[in-house]
């Protein structure tokens, strides 16, 4: 009898664990197609559909994004306890998506961002509800505003002619001194700039992954700079080393026409972006009425992606820009070229360097932390290492001026609500913590 149980306890106990794991339904598909499919078979289908897939073996990246793992372990954690936020995201309430869907059937449109450098936070609203009519309205915390009206013509094939009229108020900042301008040395100031634009724009695919854009600008445009309404600094008009800028008493009113080519080589493969993207823009700026200032300005950007695997990839940004002084008494100074922030170095203020002329380059290793079931949005973290500076002259750069940034933070990144982006920075002005509706690039 014993010998009996030794030779059958084995082929039992494997039936009974293939039954435990559901095996057994399976067998009920009959490969040549006949054979019904019962209820517990069509279950264990659809819960092989649901799972995510297999993680790709070992490979040497794996290695490398070791020490990775660890500096964003922190993050991960975060990550998940956001998951929450992000489901309700991806898959808001019903009602309240109910009204808000009504709401843009009848041409409202609505978010949350930034209108300038000192804005903060600011509530958007528009409706486009009457084609060709278009109304754009934002309101800052900090009393920032900008206004847009006018009439929108689109193509079926992308072409677009605007004819609109823009009123924008903003506090500023103004760090004199240039590269060598000190963090202490800051001036406000208030900036109200009307204009009157007429602008047309081109989308000619050149292939499926490939577009080229044309962008063509006419406005008139006028400046005024008001006192800074922040109670805790100096206005600029009160500093003897500033008062003097052309643009601070004067009214600025310029003729401005230009033109925007662009090269778009970017595709998206499970929400990561790829490819390469480079711009190049021209204005020219001539004095009208009372101004006695003519200048132009040339402006070039390039983003490129480059994946190392699924979950990593290099992403640089490389930008510039050129000032110059054609005739009459400048460039004012809230014209010039600037260096901080998302602009070429986020562990600096918005605008914290200025000069005619900029060059900077930013850089980043991202690496996602998380990732949701049905691949409607996800959670990267990222290094960052900028480097940038400003000079009279391109030709004047020097590598002992440069500002360098270096930091860590995380994105998240979905199909329907865009992008959040957080961070920390480092720099030769300290440590700089900021949370955006929006990144760098």
């Amino acid at each position: 009898m014993s010998s009996i149980r030794k030779w059958l306890l084995p082929p039992v106990a494997f039936i009974a664990m293939c039954m435990s794991l559901d095996t057994v339904p399976c067998l009920a598909q009959d490969t040549d197609g006949g054979g019904a499919v019962t209820p517990d078979s069509a279950d264990a289908i659809r819960a092989s559909l649901e799972r995510p897939p297999p993680k790709p073996p070992f490979d040497a990246v794996d290695a490398v994004g070791l020490p990775f793992e660890i500096v964003f372990f922190p993050l991960r954690v975060a990550g998940l306890t956001v998951a929450e936020l992000v489901g309700l995201a991806v898959k808001p309430d019903p009602e309240p998506v109910q009204f808000i869907e009504a709401l843009k059937d009848v041409g409202f449109r609505g978010g949350v961002g930034s209108i300038g450098p000192r804005s903060g936070v600011a509530a958007r609203g528009g409706f486009v509800g009457l084609p060709p009519l278009f109304l754009q309205s934002a309101f800052s915390i900090r009393g920032s505003q900008r206004h847009r009206a006018g009439l929108r013509f689109e193509g079926r094939e992308g072409e677009r002619l605007e004819i609109a009229y823009t009123f924008w108020r903003n506090d500023e900042p103004y760090f004199y001194g240039g590269i060598d301008s000190a963090e202490d040395i800051n001036r406000v100031y208030l900036w109200d700039q009307q204009t009157f634009a007429l602008a047309g724009s081109l989308r000619l695919p050149i292939r499926p992954s490939a577009v080229l854009s044309l962008v063509g600008r006419l406005a008139y445009e006028d400046n005024r700079v008001g006192r800074g309404r922040d109670p805790g600094t100096t206005p600029i008009q009160d500093d003897t080393l500033t008062a003097g800028l052309f643009g601070v008493e004067e009214r600025v009113k310029y003729l401005r026409g230009g033109a925007i080519i662009g090269l778009d080589l970017r595709y998206n493969e499970g929400l990561q972006t790829r490819g390469l993207y480079i711009e190049g823009s021209y204005d020219h700026f001539f004095g009208v009425d009372d101004t006695e200032s003519d200048f132009r300005r040339v402006a070039v950007d390039l983003y490129g992606y480059l994946p190392i695997n699924p979950r990593q990839q290099l992403a640089l940004r490389l930008l510039t820009e050129v000032n110059r002084s054609l005739s009459g008494t400048g460039v004012p100074f809230y014209h010039l070229a600037d260096l901080g922030s998302e602009h070429g170095g986020r562990a600096y203020h918005q605008l914290r360097f200025q000069d005619l002329a900029m060059a900077a380059m930013m850089l980043e290793w991202r690496w996602e932390i998380w990732r949701e079931l049905h691949e409607r949005s996800r959670i990267e973290s990222f290094l960052f290492y900028d480097a940038g500076s400003v000079m009279p002259r391109l030709a004047d750069f020097r590598i002992d001026d440069v500002r360098r940034s270096v930091g860590i933070g995380w994105r998240l990144i979905t199909s329907r609500s865009g992008l959040l982006t957080n961070y920390i920075a480092f720099g030769d002005d300290g440590v700089r913590y900021r949370f955006r509706f929006s990144t760098a690039f």
